[in-house]
């Protein structure tokens, strides 16, 4: 019997300890002495399947796979070359800049060359977990008017015959425009705008405002101005364009 209880005594030794041991790794270095003791056998517990994947700002419980850093990009008349890096998650499939008609060459992920896949004519390639550096090239014989980036691209550092452009441009679709040649004939260029508001009360007061936009002629960047009355403060915005 004596030894039956030493042997307990000693499992549940070993079972604290390597709880205790747990409980170092998982929590954040520096924090192991704050945390008392009574609770250090219930970390393992409390942060099983604990991932630290971001989440999307208005929905927490969808965690995101992968969080790209800004896009670099720059091309000439002959060729263009980009990199990325990609912090992932989870195992996944990333999609590259291009498509059929401009296929990504020479793509390597942290300096090693990677097998670019097609999927739905979008080159993509499997990442494992990890933080991944992706470069990659473009050859052609002029340069394209548009270029599809990935759709999980939210910043564009676009470089254009060796001159930053301010103001990047693309549309939904994830086409980011590199130069814009024109065949349209039009009378002149058009622009009517109309303005809409509607005022709740309450506290605090909000005015809704919508504006509608009716363009014509060529393509080009206009600047509205604000569209706030004197003294008001935006609190949300939502629009289909740039």
């Amino acid at each position: 019997m004596r030894a039956f209880c030493l042997f307990i005594l000693t499992f549940l030794k070993c079972l604290f300890l390597t709880q205790a041991a747990n409980a170092q790794v998982l929590l954040p270095k520096g924090q192991e002495k704050q945390l008392p003791l009574a609770l250090k056998d219930w970390v393992s517990w409390s942060t099983w399947d604990h991932s630290t994947a971001p989440a999307l700002y208005n929905k927490k419980s969808h965690k995101l796979k992968v969080w790209p850093s800004a896009l670099n990009l720059s091309v000439n008349p002959t060729k263009g070359s980009f990199d990325i890096k990609i912090n992932v998650f989870e195992p996944s499939w990333i999609q590259l800049p291009g498509n059929s008609k401009t296929w990504p060459l020479q793509v390597t992920s942290n300096g090693e060359p990677a097998r670019v896949l097609s999927n739905n004519e979008k080159p993509v390639i499997f990442l494992e977990k990890g933080l991944w550096n992706i470069e990659g090239e473009f050859h052609w014989n002029k340069m394209p008017q548009t270029l599809q980036i990935p759709s999980t691209v939210g910043l564009l550092n676009l470089s254009k015959n060796g001159e930053k452009m301010k103001a990047p441009s693309w549309n939904r679709s994830g086409n980011i425009w590199l130069k814009r040649t024109s065949q349209e004939t039009t009378d002149k260029d058009y622009l009517s705008t109309k303005v809409y508001r509607h005022l709740q009360d309450g506290a605090p007061i909000k005015l809704l405002t919508e504006v509608e936009l009716i363009v014509a002629g060529k393509s080009r960047e206009v600047k509205l101005g604000s569209i706030l009355p004197e003294g008001w403060t935006l609190t949300s915005l939502s629009s289909p364009i740039p």
